[in-house]
């Protein structure tokens, strides 16, 4: 848990994203458009960015590999 604050923030970041792309997103239909993927991606992003922060920072596995390269995808 070296990077605990940074992975808070990207945390935080997640949730705020998921937020986003609730308030863009239309209840009768709830179509993916623009906004919603594009707040649903960095929200997919930041929170496997704080996993990685929090929990694999110090690790060196395959682990680690696969929840970095994830946050990297999105």
């Amino acid at each position: 848990m070296a990077e605990l604050v940074t992975g808070l923030t990207d945390f935080l970041l997640a949730v705020l994203c998921a937020v986003f792309a609730r308030s863009f997103a239309s209840p009768p239909t709830w179509k993916l458009h623009g906004p919603v993927v594009f707040f649903l991606g960095f929200a997919l992003a930041a929170l496997a960015g704080g996993i990685w922060h929090v929990f694999f920072n110090a690790r060196h596995d395959l682990a680690q590999a696969i929840v970095w390269w994830f946050s990297m995808l999105f």
